[in-house]
């Protein structure tokens, strides 16, 4: 960071108000917005160089000798080290940093949020406390700089000190990435339930003779089997189940479970100085989770509902929960009810019974936008090809062990069709999967009367 400094006050950057960073450029991605920070500009990430639009010559020559000489010096792109050596009287004439950073877009579309640098360092601070985060942790950096997770990852080891380990393989090429975690002697490793998934085919249990410490996941519900696996690496390995958002700058709630006291749905208690309220809750305490937090977005109120309470603003999540005790519990999304028949039927506790089915690694419900009141539901899996009628399908799925309370309670009085899923899942960048276009796949399908088979 000390070489940031320096090049922070290069002439080339005088009078320097604002940057544009393209996340595909990875690791010339996070030297810019490190770049940024130092220079207290306004950074805007972006996911994509836009096609039409040449390199800044003057910055991006500047970024590229740097990287070279940063390349050259550790050793094929060994890390970079975090805790910078800025004198205090160059943090007193700096500029305040700001951020514009879209949203994951993995259920819609994109919104731009913009977050100011007191949200940033209220993030970094708070998650790196809650983690015990230390200077002499290793964390591999490998997710996408625009998507608010990977983005919390670089801000808490810019806050403690550490060691960012800049990966040669990248989550495409998972087995190689993963090697590299014994081999980089890496402590933290963070990902989303995807990385996850492909851990634990890559051999979850390698893990117990490396130097990880620390496993920690966000961007969704990890599945309970999964879960399950991670906890079973043994007490020298903590697994943190993080829950945040965008809008709120990242990180809201931390949870660390063990094998005793897992409980489904659970997130955790909020990061200190963050406020729970439970909109309109229904007889067991759910309702939709209103926040009043520090890292709020500055824009908040251009797209997000605002209710108050005692005198006190708070956010809308657009999510479903309870908060019990101190912990905070995630239903999913708002969006994740849908009105059948003129009963509220919610989709969450569906989608986690048949993902328990060994087998289904993925299921995706939604509403049939067509003029039959019914839920479309799509598994993938690859032990149903051979399967041609719906009630073969219900059948194989009871067979397998299936909670019966699915078909019984919850989609016995719900008129539904199943497709299975096959070919790729369409995914974001940060390994999200794209939930709106899945979900046109599925209503295409059942408005063409396509047979139970379909390709994503």
């Amino acid at each position: 960071m000390s070489s940031l400094v320096a090049d922070s006050q290069a002439p080339c950057f005088a009078g320097v108000t604002e940057v544009i960073v393209y996340a595909e450029d990875g690791t010339k991605a996070l030297y810019g917005f490190l770049l940024g920070w130092e220079l207290g500009a306004s950074v805007a990430i972006l996911p994509h160089r836009p096609e039409s639009k040449e390199k800044d010559s003057d910055f991006d020559d500047v970024i590229d000798a740097r990287l070279r000489s940063l390349i050259h010096s550790n050793a094929r792109k060994e890390h970079v080290q975090g805790a910078t050596t800025r004198p205090p009287e160059l943090d007193r004439c700096r500029s305040e940093f700001k951020l514009t950073l879209n949203t994951s877009g993995s259920s819609g579309v994109p919104k731009a949020v913009e977050i100011g640098e007191k949200s940033v360092r209220f993030q970094a601070q708070a998650v790196a406390a809650a983690l015990n985060v230390k200077s002499n942790d290793r964390q591999l950096f490998y997710m996408p700089i625009n998507y608010v997770y990977g983005l919390s990852i670089v801000l808490t080891w810019l806050i403690s000190g550490g060691v960012l380990a800049i990966p040669c393989a990248s989550i495409s090429r998972p087995s190689l990435l993963f090697a590299e975690i014994i081999s980089r002697k890496i402590t933290i490793f963070s990902g989303v339930p995807y990385t996850y998934s492909l851990l634990t085919k890559w051999g979850i249990a390698k893990l117990k003779n490396s130097h990880i410490r620390m496993l920690t996941q966000a961007g969704g519900r990890l599945k309970d089997r999964d879960l399950k696996e991670l906890l079973e690496l043994g007490p020298n390995i903590a697994v943190w189940i993080m829950y945040g958002q965008t809008e709120f700058s990242g990180r809201i709630a931390q949870y660390k479970p063990t094998l005793e006291t897992a409980k489904r749905g659970c997130v955790g208690p909020p990061l200190p100085g963050i406020g729970v309220r439970v909109n309109e809750p229904n007889s067991d305490g759910e309702g939709e989770i209103y926040l009043d937090s520090p890292s709020i977005c500055e824009n908040a109120s251009e797209f997000m509902d605002k209710r108050v309470w005692e005198g006190v603003p708070y956010y809308g999540t657009g999510d479903i929960g309870s908060f019990v005790d101190g912990q905070l519990f995630i239903l999913g999304r708002n969006k994740n009810f849908v009105k059948i028949g003129g009963r509220r039927v919610a989709m969450t506790p569906i989608q986690l019974a048949l993902e328990s089915v060994l087998g289904i690694e993925a299921c995706f419900i939604c509403a049939d936008e067509g003029k039959r009141e019914r839920l479309l539901i799509g598994i993938y899996s690859n032990q149903y090809r051979s399967v041609q009628k719906q009630a073969e399908v219900v059948a194989a799925l009871e067979y397998s062990g299936v909670e019966k309370s699915v078909f019984s309670n919850l989609l016995g009085r719900v008129p539904f069709r199943i497709f299975v899923l096959e070919g790729d899942i369409p995914r974001v960048e940060n390994g999200k999967p794209e939930i709106w276009r899945i979900n046109q796949i599925l209503n295409k399908a059942a408005y063409e009367k396509q047979a139970i088979h379909i390709r994503l």
